[in-house]
């Protein structure tokens, strides 16, 4: 009787001089796979790591410009008033066109769109860049441009993400999701490193070149992995778009409940932010540093229950998921502070709650996604941008009147209740399975129900 290793050697080769090697074959022989396999299966895995490699891209060149714009003012002007103008001029198109680019994203394509905002992005840089000394009216206008048209690329970018979700083929929606939460995460943790570095190094001027050397890598990647992706063009008129858009948001009280909810807690995180947390710190004879290490343990951790959600989240029950990290995640970041624990607790807390803001997050925009049909997602994720935009600026002035009112500890008890309360309405209001109308990417082993 032949044993097993000479068995598999005699079959091998009867194999051979049959037929091509298959993968059972290169198994048992040894031999490599086709290459002709691994060049498909790199071709079907492109639209995806080229949109999460663009997107890696330009989170870093935002982060660069976060440090280094206002360095670069500061040390032109010497006035933190001009900073402060520039900044504005950067932020205050962005609710604009978030609400009427939608119509765009639907007939001329989302890669397009992503394609166009980073080129105008790049642009604006070199023009900087390539200045010794930029007047302030020109900053200004340069920044307004850009955020202009940060919105809307951004919005396409998590357009792009169902086709390429689908072109990978395994993994499915809610994989990709993860997969671009883990990479805005970490972006923002090591973006704000690399962007002192940068500014230390080459000086705010020369580092807005680095920034435009992002944007150009992020827009020639689009350009070579989703352009290929399948595309409808809208025909109707711009305005009727735009209707269309609103209604399927207002008609589907899961995207209602979830746009007030972004709006709510994203206006009471930049209280946090921007006052709150930075004022309790001085106020506790806390140093700066401290603001800054809550955040990035928050950030980091974020990032790792981002990446094992891509992976296993479509395994968890939806529901029961969503309550649990929006518990920890959001009105613990208040409370910690009202209840006046010490730098070590605090820190503790943060990272906790940034273990339930990676689970959470890739769910919600799963969720949205899954909601939306695919003619109008670029109408109705931009008019969701739109609504969750809008308590942003009003955060740091909206906390100011609060502390002047009823004392900064109150403030912080009254912000973590109001934030509670919005995530837990959400939650139960929230219809976590998508609607029949939509044609959903699932995962191959199947979705947990609630």
């Amino acid at each position: 009787m032949l044993g097993r290793d000479a068995y598999c050697r005699r079959t091998s080769a009867t194999a051979k001089s049959r037929r091509p090697l298959g993968r059972e074959d290169s198994v048992i022989s040894g031999t490599a796979s086709p290459p002709r396999e691994t060049a498909a299966g790199l071709a079907r895995h492109r639209p995806l790591r080229g949109l999460l490699a663009a997107v890696a891209c330009v989170l870093t060149a935002q982060r660069i410009l976060l440090v280094a714009l206002p360095w670069l003012v500061l040390t032109s002007t010497g006035s933190p008033t001009a900073a402060g103008l520039v900044s504005a001029a950067q932020t205050a198109p962005v609710l604009i066109t978030k609400i009427f680019a939608g119509p765009l994203l639907d007939r001329v394509g989302a890669a397009h769109i992503a394609v166009a905002g980073d080129v105008v992005s790049a642009a604006g840089m070199v023009l900087l860049a390539s200045m010794s000394a930029p007047p302030l009216w020109l900053i200004a206008v340069v920044m307004a441009a850009v955020g202009a048209t940060d919105g809307p690329s951004a919005a396409a970018k998590t357009a792009l993400l169902p086709e390429t979700a689908a072109a990978s083929g395994r993994g499915g929606l809610h994989r990709s999701i993860g997969l671009m939460t883990t990479v805005e995460r970490a972006a923002t943790t090591l973006g704000p490193a690399l962007a002192g570095l940068l500014a230390a190094e080459l000086g705010g001027q020369h580092a807005l070149f680095a920034a435009a050397a992002l944007f150009t890598t992020a827009s020639l990647l689009i350009r070579v992995s989703a352009f290929d992706l399948p595309h409808r063009p809208t025909a109707s008129g711009y305005w009727r778009q735009l209707s269309e858009g609103a209604q399927v948001v207002r008609r589907d009280r899961t995207l209602v409940c979830l746009a007030l909810m972004f709006a709510i807690t994203n206006w009471l995180d930049q209280a946090l932010l921007i006052l709150l947390f930075p004022l309790w710190a001085r106020t506790r004879g806390h140093s700066p540093a401290l603001v800054g290490t809550a955040i990035s343990a928050a950030g980091a951790t974020a990032t790792l229950t981002a990446l094992a959600t891509a992976y296993i989240g479509y395994k968890l029950p939806r529901r029961a998921t969503y309550l649990c990290a929006a518990t920890v995640s959001g009105a613990t970041r208040f409370v910690v502070l009202a209840a006046g624990f010490p730098a070590p607790a605090v820190v503790t807390v943060y990272a906790i709650a940034g273990l339930g803001s990676g689970l959470m997050n890739p769910l919600l925009d799963t969720v949205q996604l899954e909601r939306i049909p695919p003619p109008v997602r670029g109408r109705a994720l931009t008019l969701i941008g739109a609504v969750a935009w809008i308590g942003i600026p009003a955060g740091a002035i909206t906390a100011a009147a609060l502390i002047a009112t009823f004392g900064l500890t109150l403030a912080l008890w009254i912000c973590a209740v109001l934030y509670l309360g919005a995530t837990l309405f959400a939650g139960w209001q929230v219809s976590w399975h998508p609607s029949s109308g939509c044609k959903i990417i699932s995962d191959d082993d199947g979705a947990a129900t609630a």
